[in-house]
Formats: C-alpha cells, structure tokens, sequence
C-alpha cells in the first residue's frame, strides 16, 4: 500500500515538472475547460434517457433537446473565446 502512495506521489511530481510553462492563467483556462467538458460528458451521458423521457410527450421536442445539446457545446466555447479576447489574451 505505501509503495502505491509513493508511486503515486511520483507520478504527480514528474507530472509538475513537466509542465514548468503552467502558469497560473493556464492552470485556470485549463481547469475551465476541463469542467466545461466534464459537465457536457455528463449531459451527453445522461442525454439518451432525457429523450426517452420528453419522446414520450412529443418526438419534436426530443429532437429539439438534442438540437440545443449539440449547440450548447459550442455556444459556451464561443463565448468563453469571446471573453478571452475581451480580456486581450
């Protein structure tokens, strides 16, 4: 068990300094995207059984869940591009 926290605690430390470029303003970008992608992973996962769900009140309006699923994705990548070079970066 000790030899696996070890490893572990290698593995994280060589991880660190590989990436000595990691500042701050691209540790936050990339902890923002990596929760933008967990969220819609989970909405993708979840996104068959809701429109099962809406399916049984009306087929158009599990298309459209879909629609806005699809779009959604890319809305908040547009926007967060938006801000971005609002900010000059």
């Amino acid at each position: 068990m000790i030899t696996i926290m070890r490893m572990r605690r290698a593995i994280a430390v060589t991880i660190i300094d590989a990436c000595p470029m990691m500042d701050r303003e691209t540790r936050n970008s990339a902890i923002a995207a990596a929760c933008v992608l967990i969220l819609f992973g989970l909405a993708a996962y979840f996104l068959p059984t809701i429109m099962l769900a809406v399916g049984k009140v009306s087929t158009v309006l599990a298309a459209i869940v879909a629609a806005i699923f699809m779009v959604a994705l890319f809305v908040v990548f547009w926007l967060r591009g938006r801000s971005q070079r609002k900010k000059g970066r």
